[in-house]
């Protein structure tokens, strides 16, 4: 039996070197071990030397939390904004079985916000890690004693530090805040001396016209930790949805000594490739296996899309895969109220379908650095591209630190995401600053390590010349596409990368009027509506990016409208289309009727509450062919569209409507169809709370979902004009993220519930406000995927988070979405 299997075995691997092997693709074991350490983690909010101590160190009455974990847990608003610039600590203990003494242990950190050392056994591992939005990876192989307990120990430095990207010298704020914490997850991964260290997949450069029949580019850097050199195979399998092998490239290469080689590699050619589009947003595997004399010891996962993608110079259109594609989207921050930057992969991955199925995005952008990977991953999964950045805001800093800093964040970027097919371009410059040769500089490093994309640098001068322009998209804010502007201030292709919303005409809080709600979309110089209907009457802009999709902390949102065009004193930036707890604004409506109906639903929204102070010409959006507005059920007209007629679905309106309290109903029609409805009433007394559960099982180890509070009135209509007290809590199996006592905003308040290590049951979420109460129940279970690979004092282990299709609600819509792994 054994010798057919090693034959079979033999056979199998001779196929792959000679890359004529084609059919199921078939896992290798290997001595590779990826395992999340979520879990386990003690924390300190004080510093003190000590603590970097060893396993003689009496850590037992540390805090015990799961990351991703921030260093402090604040309000959601009147915040203070340096409460985060502290020192504070991590620990955690395992135990590495004897068994696992010839292989390598690296340690890798996510992100931490923003100075991380780290020790183990009570020794430093490498050098401080700088920087608050990149990866880093420690070998802490040597500092392991096998068999016994160890620990980790990680200080982390999250004061202001003016040698590290974003913050400068020259000014104490910016208008986002960096937080503090261990804000992304911590892997630990074990693997033989010989392994990969990471891979480059693509197909090609930039391109009109649509792949055809393509050959994968694949380089990989391999890793030998081994006294001696080896002499490897490495081979790579590109693996479609059916797990059907359908390229491969095999190579042998010899490793050095203690050192490394990068294997250049192309795969034989795809017929009929499977192609990632918006629509249609069709993933590969790549497996890449190292195998030696004594079999596979490695086995390595990434993912790919296959797809033409670029922005022409000539007409200054994008064309994915051969198709014009005008560019609409939203900048994110990711911000959390409560959290900062401490989300779990749930809320991160959350945010990406919020962008997408919500507000009809296909574009985002990364204001203003480096963001999470699980966001993206889910971007790769729905279809939403985007344009990522370094950070910074506004200002260079000249110290050799800053600037070599920068550039090491730029190159963890590029390597840590270039394998996505959703990333359009890399910005290569701090939002609206200036610096032509150091920029220079920037763009020519992520073109040597990404030929295949575009590069992009946001401006704020309208001036161009063209001598200075490295990127491949001319990008800047604040400017209304217009194709008569002058050669002097029109170069191609051009996208604008802010617009709306960043004006004090273009503040919305959740609470305000409709009509100050109204003005987000309508406001005839930076509405919403005004900005993408010039994008789409364009025929030489690529496309538009809003600012923001979601309100978020800013220490200048505490300043008078004569220091810097606000006035705000809440610490809450409130130019989000939606709130900080990603409640939708009437400008969110705005941006879900851009939507294909055939694709992602009909919609019809009244922008308008009907109160005595409403305005009496009412603004409906929607993406259906026409809509008939009654008033008390009669029937006012039925009308097509007939403001901001560029867009792909114009806005309607009625004017002169007079006030009555009562009932005013829009039904949408597509091809004569009753197709939507949606219906406002006058507000009435609060007769009704509800506590409601982004979902209603989570999971052990640090899972985070929201849960949103709201007030309702006799006929079942949210009263957004109420900021009543209410009081709020969580408890059972998991731990209340929020603010006990608190107000309603815009008859909504949330709060987050997050899991504990191994605590499974239930978690009772409860509200009251007004004399009315209201409660819901949220089951903690384990995965039932998840394999412990082993487990000592809560050591080490594995999820593995399971693919599957759901349903997806959008303001009381279902539509389908693929492939979801958030739960």
């Amino acid at each position: 039996m054994f010798k057919q299997r090693k034959d079979w075995l033999i056979a199998f691997f001779f196929c792959c070197i000679t890359g004529t092997y084609a059919g199921t693709y078939i896992p290798q074991k290997s001595n590779r071990i990826n395992i999340p350490l979520d879990t386990g983690w003690l924390f300190n909010k004080s510093d003190n030397a000590s603590f970097s101590g060893g396993t003689a160190f009496n850590d037992a009455n540390w805090t015990a939390v799961c990351l991703p974990h921030s260093n402090v847990i604040t309000k959601h608003a009147y915040l203070d904004t340096a409460s985060f610039r502290i020192i504070t600590w991590y620990r955690r203990h395992f135990t590495a079985p004897v068994s696992y003494n010839n292989r390598r242990f690296l340690l890798e950190f996510q992100a931490v916000a923003t100075v991380a050392t780290v020790y183990v056994n009570g020794s430093m591992v490498g050098t401080p890690h700088k920087g608050a939005y990149t990866p880093f990876t420690l070998d802490i192989t040597e500092k392991i004693k096998f068999g016994q307990d160890n620990v980790i120990a990680v200080k982390v430095d999250s004061k202001r530090h003016i040698e590290i990207p974003p913050e400068v010298s020259s000014r104490l704020n910016m208008d986002f805040m960096v937080f503090g914490g261990i804000v992304r997850p911590v892997t630990m991964i074990i693997t033989d001396p010989v392994y990969v260290d990471w891979t480059f997949v693509s197909t090609q450069n930039p391109s009109q016209t649509a792949p055809i029949n393509p050959t994968v580019q694949v380089k990989t850097q391999v890793i030998n930790k081994n006294s001696t050199q080896r002499t490897c195979t490495i081979t790579t399998s590109i693996v479609d949805n059916t797990n059907t092998v359908v390229a491969q490239a095999s190579s042998q290469a010899i490793i050095p000594a203690g050192g490394s080689k990068i294997v250049d590699q192309t795969t034989s050619a795809i017929s009929n490739p499977h192609l990632w589009d918006i629509d249609d947003p069709y993933l590969y595997s790549v497996y890449i296996q190292i195998h030696d004399e004594g079999g596979c010891v490695d086995e390595y996962k990434t993912r790919m899309g296959i797809r033409s993608l670029t922005l022409s110079k000539i007409d200054g259109q994008c064309y994915l895969n051969g198709k014009k594609l005008k560019l609409r989207g939203l900048n994110r921050h990711e911000t959390y109220p409560y959290i900062g930057r401490a989300a779990s992969k749930r809320l991160q991955r959350k945010d990406a379908d919020i962008l997408k199925y919500e507000l009809g995005c296909n574009l985002v952008r990364t204001s203003h650095y480096p963001q999470a990977p699980e966001f993206l991953d889910r971007c790769d999964e729905i279809g939403l591209l985007v344009l990522e950045e370094i950070p910074g805001w506004q200002l260079l800093d000249n110290g050799t630190e800053w600037r070599n800093i920068q550039m090491q964040t730029l190159v963890d970027m590029v390597i840590r995401d270039r394998n996505h097919p959703c990333i359009l371009s890399w910005g290569c410059r701090v939002n609206e600053s200036q610096d032509d040769a150091w920029y220079k500089s920037t763009n020519e490093t992520a073109r040597s390590l990404d030929p295949t994309r575009l590069t992009h640098g946001v401006r704020f001068s309208k001036a161009i010349d063209p001598a200075y322009f490295w990127e491949d998209i001319w990008t800047r804010n604040f400017i209304l596409p217009d194709d008569n502007k002058p050669a002097s201030e029109l170069i191609l292709p051009y996208i604008t990368t802010e617009f709306a919303g960043h004006t004090l005409q273009q503040q919305a809080h959740s609470w305000d009027n409709d009509s100050t709600l109204i003005l987000q979309i309508t406001n005839n110089s930076y509405g919403h509506a005004t900005g993408l209907n010039a994008n789409y009457k364009s025929v030489k802009w690529a496309g538009l990016v809003g600012w923001c999709a979601f309100d978020y902390n800013s220490p200048h949102a505490n300043a008078t409208t004569a220091a810097v065009g606000r006035n705000l004193m809440s610490y809450v930036s409130p130019h989000g289309v939606s709130s900080i707890f990603r409640l939708p604004k009437l400008a969110a409506y705005f941006y879900q009727s851009q939507r294909d109906p055939q694709k992602y639903g009909p919609m019809v929204h009244i922008c308008n509450y009907w109160t005595p102070k409403s305005t009496n010409r009412i603004l409906v959006v929607s993406n259906c062919e026409e809509v008939a507005l009654y008033q008390d059920g009669v029937l006012i007209s039925k009308k097509a569209p007939e403001l901001f007629t560029d867009l792909p679905h114009p806005c309607f309106q009625w004017v002169g409507v007079p006030f009555k309290p009562g009932e005013l109903k829009a039904i949408g029609y597509i091809n004569g169809k009753e197709i939507a409805t949606h219906v406002v009433r006058t507000p009435g007394n609060p007769v009704k709370l509800t506590v409601v559960p982004d979902t209603n099982v989570i999971y052990t180890g640090g899972d985070m979902t929201r849960v949103v509070v709201s007030m309702f009135d006799q006929n079942d209509q949210l009263l957004h004009l109420r900021g009543d007290s209410v009081f709020l809590s969580a408890s059972g199996a998991g731990d209340f993220i929020g603010e006990e006592r608190t107000a309603l905003e815009g008859g909504q308040m949330a709060f987050y519930v997050k899991t504990r290590a191994w605590q499974t049951g239930a978690i009772t979420c409860q509200a009251s406000s007004a004399g009315l109460s209201a409660s819901a129940t949220i089951m903690v279970t384990n995965d039932s995927l998840y394999t412990p690979v082993y487990q000592q004092n809560q050591a080490v282990n594995s999820r593995i988070l399971h693919k599957k299709s759901r349903w997806y609600t959008i303001y009381g819509k279902k539509i389908h979405i693929p492939n979801d792994v958030s739960g």
